[in-house]
């Protein structure tokens, strides 16, 4: 029942910003069928999420949908892009999917120990195009073959 509240809501969110922005009914319909096509894959998706986790987790409040409705009224697009963020949002907090967690955020950060001074004088460039055998110039070869390959069979 709450996540029809949640389709009907923002279809309604949709609707008042596509009749602010002056939409014809026919582009208003098209936005509002990819809306209720966006919203039910993504409810199909939290309910799967919900079944293996069987535990209660986490959801999106609905002051969050009523602080986010009033900026989405400037606008249909603005009212796409914060629906189906909504959306996506909800999937990664109903499944427990942290974003920029420790282990992601270390992996992204460069220590020194990866860092190596490169020195363009001491990197060796292959001079010959292995697939040709032919002498490179740049990036391709004399007769026009980009590294390692070969136009001729």
């Amino acid at each position: 029942m709450k996540e029809l509240l949640r389709i009907i809501w923002v279809m309604f969110i949709q609707c008042i910003a596509c009749w602010f922005a002056g939409w014809d009914i026919s582009a208003t319909l098209f936005v509002l069928v990819a809306t209720i096509l966006w919203q039910g894959v993504f409810v199909g998706i939290n309910y799967r999420i919900r079944l293996h986790h069987k535990n209660e987790s986490k959801d999106i409040t609905v002051l969050t949908y009523l602080l986010l409705s009033f900026p989405a009224l400037f606008s249909p697009f603005i009212s796409t892009l914060i629906c189906n963020g909504l959306m996506v949002f909800r999937t990664l907090k109903i499944s427990g999917v942290t974003i920029l967690d420790t282990p992601l955020g270390k992996a992204l950060i460069l220590n020194n120990k990866h860092s190596h001074d490169c020195n363009s004088d001491s990197v060796e460039f292959e001079r010959t195009n292995p697939a040709t055998g032919l002498v490179m110039h740049g990036g391709t070869d004399i007769a026009g073959n980009p590294y390692g390959l070969s136009n001729y069979p």
